[in-house]
């Protein structure tokens, strides 16, 4: 595998400086100065096929002939794509890129021209953040460009297609080596065989996209496959990767490895479904954003199995729909998938419905249409994933379900954050309890707090968070999860320990949904000495809150509050915190990537002894305003929690909940 020199790169760019003034490159430029790569490209293509072998054998003593009989091959078998009307381009967008400013996590820059004309690729955008400048070379504008070319017939979209090819690869020397540079990072060099197979193929009947351009974009393409199968990682990462590889080997068949590319992908992906998947469906991972990674990589490497004619294998339909089934019963009601560690928050209705058609899962249309498609799953409502350690309280299929998830499991093996026993909470079409987000992947403060036991609801010691956990679960945990007469109960603990906490430490969490329509959550906190102990529950950021005594509560006029009522021994010193800013952050919020907002987070604070201390919050929602109520703790019996909550007009709720059982859990009654 030949590699560019430093001397052609500086050619390269003498020639992009001379196509910027003079017009795009040509097949002659393209000989002329890398002619090596050119005799490579032609090495690698496969000479069993007839048109292949008379380009193999005209590229002996003629480059630039070869070149363009190769060339007119791919003219004449793939005939791109007709102007079209389409609403749904975004022209505003694509007439961006063609002034250089790109949009990428929200943030938009304007990349700077090199001296001899080209961008700087390098560029990590006004946040000085290299996953700006990994999005840069993953090309997914080109879809913009695309888009709005299909729609107009503007052939300047199909210009600045041809000017970034020209452009990324007279800059972009393969490496032949692993590395983190934005060109050509293992997720960058998979992402990007996508959006450049979409350009290659629509492009090849408009003179905009020249001649120079698409052979520079062949002759990168074996390197780009080098990679992949030299240097590829594991996790989502593998998944992408090999569909990137299986996705060069189906779009060009003609070179001869594309058929080798295509099993090679194959057989990665299908041992490494057990790797990746737990038997509950949930990626290992454990982090929402990255499952859909997941699963939309295999999904789109089954399509490419089946354009090169293959049956995707059972084992990976039967994953696929372990997956999308995981991804269907985790929504909230108002159709968003779980903000949780590295994760944005996603709404993926659309995914699902169109998931729901293909698997022929009625069920997953019920839960994606809050009842008005499909058929009602027989599942669930609250459902347990036992092996992911998550546990989803539902009342309901309607838009106004109440709603909550429940963090028992391992951390996740990649992406985590230490936020075991957190509890997220939606009520009446609303997000009110919120996990904080993940906001940036650049090292410091911010990085830290979003990933922190503070950001999340569940409980600190000391002001210090916990301690990694397990990361992977090696058998389900089914027996913390329980069915019972008019409850949905959850039970899960954190025996890990807290970072630079010089005492032990444990925290155990019990999470209850009644159907009478609220959640009561019991802790029992364990320290050998005296200890000072915060409980944080964060609001989601629209959520005006206030505190009444110890207690806190939503206002406003919109639809779905809740009230959090304290019960049990400790004294609390409750407060609300927005916006706290570094070196000591709380109180904030971030729904996707580079974008954070202040939100109000309850801090309760407190102080216990040197023993196992119970105590219990009552979570009571309600649709026009956070509804009342009288809560009183007891305990009647040595090893029974009992608590008592009087509602206005309601018949008086009692739940008696055993604290001490050889099983280490507690034990719900519930009594009326």
């Amino acid at each position: 595998m030949s590699l560019r020199s430093r001397a052609g790169v500086l050619l390269g760019a003498c020639l992009v400086l001379a196509a910027t003034t003079a017009g795009a490159l040509s097949v002659k430029d393209i000989c002329d100065v890398y002619p090596n790569e050119v005799r490579a490209l032609f090495d690698q293509l496969d000479a069993t096929q007839p048109e292949m072998a008379a380009c193999i054998e005209l590229s002996q003593n003629d480059l630039q002939a070869a070149s363009a009989r190769l060339l007119d091959y791919y003219r004449q078998h793939m005939p791109g794509v007709s102007p079209r009307s389409d609403d749904q381009a975004d022209t505003a967008a694509a007439v961006a890129v063609l002034e250089d400013t790109y949009t990428f996590y929200d943030v938009t820059a304007t990349v700077p021209r090199l001296p001899h004309g080209g961008l700087d690729w390098t560029f990590t955008g006004p946040a000085k953040d290299r996953e700006w400048a990994w999005a840069l070379n993953r090309f997914s504008h080109f879809n913009l460009l695309l888009d709005a070319y299909a729609a107009t017939g503007d052939a300047r979209y199909a210009k600045r297609i041809n000017f970034e090819i020209e452009d990324w690869a007279t800059q972009s020397p393969y490496p032949g080596e692993r590395n983190d540079t934005p060109q050509w990072r293992g997720l960058e060099t998979a992402l990007r065989i996508q959006p450049w197979s979409r350009a290659f193929t629509q492009l090849q009947q408009e003179p905009a996209f020249s001649d120079g351009a698409r052979l520079l974009m062949l002759t990168t393409l074996p390197s780009h496959a080098d990679y992949l199968r030299r240097f590829h990682g594991d996790g989502n990462w593998l998944t992408m990767e090999m569909n990137g590889l299986a996705g060069i080997g189906v779009t060009w068949s003609e070179f001869q490895d594309s058929e080798a590319w295509v099993s090679e992908a194959e057989t990665r992906i299908l041992a490494d479904l057990k790797v990746q998947i737990y038997p509950d469906g949930a990626q290992k991972e454990l982090t929402s954003m990255y499952h859909y990674v997941v699963v939309k990589n295999f999904e789109a490497f089954a399509d490419r199995l089946r354009e090169a004619g293959r049956a995707p294998a059972p084992e990976l339909q039967q994953a696929l729909e372990q997956l999308w089934n995981y991804l269907a019963y985790t929504m909230r009601p108002d159709g968003h998938g779980l903000l949780n560690n590295d994760s944005d928050l996603k709404d993926n209705r659309a995914l699902v419905m169109d998931a729901a058609s293909r698997y022929e899962r009625p069920d997953w249309g019920w839960i994606a249409t809050n009842g008005s498609t499909g058929a009602a799953p027989e599942a669930g409502p609250t459902v347990f994933f036992p092996w992911a350690g998550q546990a989803v309280f539902r009342s309901g299929w309607n838009a106004d379900a109440l709603w909550s998830f429940f963090d028992l499991g391992p951390l996740g093996t990649k992406h985590e954050h230490y936020d075991k026993l957190h509890l997220s909470i939606s009520a009446f079409g609303r997000d009110l309890l919120v996990d904080s987000g993940r906001y940036t992947y650049v090292g410091g403060t911010e990085r830290s707090y979003y990933r922190s036991t503070a950001a999340h609801n569940t409980i600190t010691f000391a002001g210090k968070g916990q301690k990694p956990a397990a990361k992977e679960s090696k058998a389900g945990v089914q027996a913390q999860f329980e069915r019972g007469e008019g409850y949905v109960y959850a039970f899960g603990e954190h025996m890990d320990g807290y970072n630079d906490l010089r005492a032990l430490a444990e925290h155990s969490r019990a999470v209850v949904l009644l159907d009478a329509g609220f959640w009561i959550v019991v802790d029992k906190v364990f320290s050998d000495r005296d200890q000072k102990i915060a409980v944080n529950w964060h609001y989601h950021p629209r959520c005006e809150v206030g505190l009444e005594g110890n207690q806190v509560f939503t206002s406003g006029d919109a639809k779905g509050h809740l009230r959090i009522i304290p019960a049990g021994p400790v004294s609390w010193n409750p407060a609300i915190v927005k916006g706290a800013a570094p070196p000591d952050m709380q109180g904030w919020y971030s729904e996707s990537y580079s974008l954070q907002e202040p939100a109000p987070c309850a801090v309760y604070e407190g102080k216990i002894g040197a023993e196992y201390t119970w105590f219990a919050w009552v979570l009571l929602p309600g649709q026009t305003s956070a509804p009342k109520a009288e809560v009183s703790w007891s305990t009647p019996l040595e090893n029974t929690m009992s608590l008592e909550i009087m509602l206005p007009g309601k018949a008086p709720i009692r739940v008696d909940i055993d604290t001490v059982l050889a099983s280490k859990r507690p034990r719900v009654r519930l009594l009326k």
